[in-house]
């Protein structure tokens, strides 16, 4: 991906002070219509509380806002019946079904948005995704890195693309000659991994 991210107006991280408010005031202002015209009780008073609330509604009015604005091209159109169909009820299921609002009244809110852990092996298991990914698509030629080891997917692409041959075509754990090794499946990892 070479292109940079460039967030818009609803993406609540990226906002700034300014951004922020102006989303808060619009935000507010369209869930208490929403709430009023389809009289729902599965948008709790205390919606702000709950970030992930905030962000399903977020979501729901930006596509509301694209839905209803008007067009010079359009004058009927199926998006209103497709948002209610599409956006409206899934949120409101998902609002109804959330243990996240469970303690929540209409005169109380005891939620309190906690971390959630990340797993101990995350950082190992990145680190090993990533030693095991190709990068002979960026950079090719002699001084190009060399990888520690590749999945057998990607060996058995690279043999139907012709790039490494097999030892043995009939034996489906032969060793490999892939970029000038010979490569052979460990039987720790499952991966292919360079002897010579």
């Amino acid at each position: 991906m070479s292109d940079k991210f460039t967030p818009g107006p609803f993406a609540w991280p990226h906002l700034d002070e300014t951004a922020a408010n102006e989303l808060w005031t619009e935000l507010i202002e369209w869930v208490a219509w929403l709430r009023e015209r389809y009289a729902l009780r599965e948008i709790r008073p205390c919606w702000f509380h709950h970030g992930s609330m905030v962000e399903e509604l977020t979501a729901a009015m930006s596509a509301w806002k694209a839905t209803y604005a008007r067009t010079k091209d359009t004058h009927y159109s199926t998006g209103p019946a497709y948002w209610h169909q599409q956006v409206l009820a899934p949120m409101l299921g998902r609002f109804r079904t959330s243990a996240e609002f469970e303690t929540c009244t209409g005169a109380r809110c005891d939620y309190q948005e906690k971390p959630r852990p990340v797993l101990d092996d995350l950082a190992e298991f990145i680190a090993a995704d990533i030693a095991n990914r190709s990068t002979f698509g960026s950079r090719s030629g002699p001084d190009a890195p060399k990888p520690a080891s590749v999945d057998v997917a990607t060996m058995m692409g690279y043999i139907d693309q012709g790039e490494a041959e097999p030892e043995d075509p009939a034996d489906e754990f032969s060793p490999v000659r892939w970029e000038g090794r010979r490569w052979e499946i460990s039987d720790d990892t499952g991966d292919y991994h360079p002897v010579d």
